[in-house]
């Protein structure tokens, strides 16, 4: 029990500093002699003895107290901060709070030059070291939830800015993406307008190219096109985005104020470096979408997702109470084509065919390969006289081009069938639509081929 008491640093100097105001009492009796002149006998008498002992403990008492009140004050104070901080870190670990600076009073005022005064020192950097490896967690922690939500590369671009704007306080930033063919294009800017010269293009490739982060300050930065003016930030930040060792984009920020050391390395090795694989994910995501959308050999939607682009189309003229057309095509005897020239010709006179479609269509309307050579078409807002002559000239320009294929030449024409949904029939669901669209190509292919029915 008594080991367990003397483990207290405070017990013990107390106990030391009294057992040192006894000492001092005890050499006193000889002083009084030598040095005071006081006799013997009255120095060693039980009074007097007793009175030397008190006053020791009593100085001992009285040094402890000091000690208490200057030194061991400051340690407990030293000791709540770490308490406090410490249950903040719990409180953060635990999901009670979202960040660790909800303890607002957690650094150590203590103006002294000694060891006491290093250690507040040592423990105020500490602190802010675990403060800042803290913040960079939660701030990692939310750009993944980010990352997670941007399956696409514009969305990608946009919630990177807007987050990082946020984080690091910058007045504007860009984005540029490098494709393989050595293009450089904007994929997003915020706050700032873009004009690129030729001789900016090559010093931003240039900058990409090196992969190494450029800083531009005060009088080296240029004026930038800001809002509705203009402005002249303070520093121009360039982060080169890499992705296995190869550049592929480059992330512009601008600043009003010098940013801080440790707001630009999580820029540079965490946020950006996550970005780069996101942005490869949205790449192969994008990919895939288009390989799930469209048709291989044409280029055009394919029949799943243009019958739901076109229902889409229809649930809109719905609501708009405007005109919407649908165009059935055939390619006419496609069979002999592929009977006399090979499948792969075949091949080419679809391909080809879709391109004429994409040439004369905008890019607002719906093109779907429907099955085989048929093709289904909308032309939205478009009344159905305008609508035939559209399709009519179609038709000559196909009947008039010849398509080369292998130094073959191959003629062809096509067949069209035209429905329309307009204020007349606003009762016809989309499958009658196509059903009315599909009969009267099929009056066009008994009526001779190389022909457009509307009725």
């Amino acid at each position: 029990m008594f080991k367990i008491f003397l483990k207290s640093i405070v017990v013990k100097s107390a106990l030391y500093m009294i057992l040192s105001g006894i000492i001092m009492g005890i050499v006193f009796l000889p002083i009084s002699i030598y040095l005071l002149g006081i006799d013997a006998e009255r120095v060693y008498s039980f009074t007097y003895i007793s009175i030397c002992l008190v006053s020791g403990i009593f100085v001992g008492l009285m040094s402890f107290l000091v000690v208490r009140i200057s030194i061991i004050s400051a340690i407990n104070r030293l000791s709540n901060k770490i308490n406090d901080i410490a249950e903040n870190i719990l409180d953060y670990q635990k999901g009670n709070i979202e960040n660790i600076n909800g303890c607002k009073d957690c650094y150590v005022n203590l103006e002294s030059n000694d060891v006491l005064g290093k250690i507040a020192k040592r423990y105020n950097s500490l602190l802010y070291i675990i403060r800042s490896l803290f913040w960079r967690h939660d701030q990692t922690d939310k750009f993944f939830s980010i990352l997670n939500r941007s399956l696409k590369i514009d969305d990608l671009d946009k919630n990177t800015v807007d987050f990082i704007c946020s984080v690091t306080g910058a007045i504007a930033a860009e984005i540029y993406h490098l494709n393989k063919n050595d293009e450089l294009k904007i994929g997003y800017a915020k706050g700032v307008h873009i004009s690129l010269s030729n001789s900016k293009i090559q010093s931003l490739k240039d900058i990409i190219e090196e992969g190494r982060l450029i800083s531009l300050r005060d009088y080296k930065v240029e004026v930038i096109e800001f809002g509705t003016g203009t402005i002249k930030p303070t520093e121009v930040i360039y982060f080169p985005i890499q992705y296995s060792n190869m550049g592929i984009g480059l992330f512009v920020l601008y600043f009003d104020t010098y940013i801080s050391k440790e707001k630009r390395d999580l820029i540079k090795y965490i946020l950006l470096n996550n970005y780069s694989l996101a942005y490869q994910n949205a790449l192969s995501y994008e990919k895939i979408q288009d390989i799930a959308a469209f048709d291989e050999l044409t280029g055009l939607y394919n029949r799943r997702f243009g019958m739901k682009r076109l229902q889409e189309e229809y649930e809109r003229t719905k609501r708009s109470n405007n005109c919407l057309c649908l165009i059935m095509f055939d390619i006419d005897h496609f069979k002999n084509v592929n009977d006399t020239y090979g499948h792969q010709a075949g091949d080419y006179i679809l391909s080809s065919f879709a391109k004429i479609l994409k040439d004369n269509f905008r890019i607002e309307d719906v093109i779907m390969r429907y099955g085989g050579e048929e093709f289904l078409c909308t032309l939205n807002n478009t009344d159905i006289e305008p609508a035939c002559q559209k399709i009519e000239d179609v038709r000559k320009k196909v009947s008039e081009t010849t398509f080369n294929f292998r130094n073959i030449e191959i003629k062809i024409t096509i067949s069209a069938g035209i429905s329309s949904f307009s204020e007349q029939n606003r009762s016809e669901t989309i499958e009658e639509l196509i059903k009315k669209a599909d009969e009267r190509l099929y009056r066009a292919k008994n009526s001779g081929r190389n022909y457009v029915c509307a009725i």
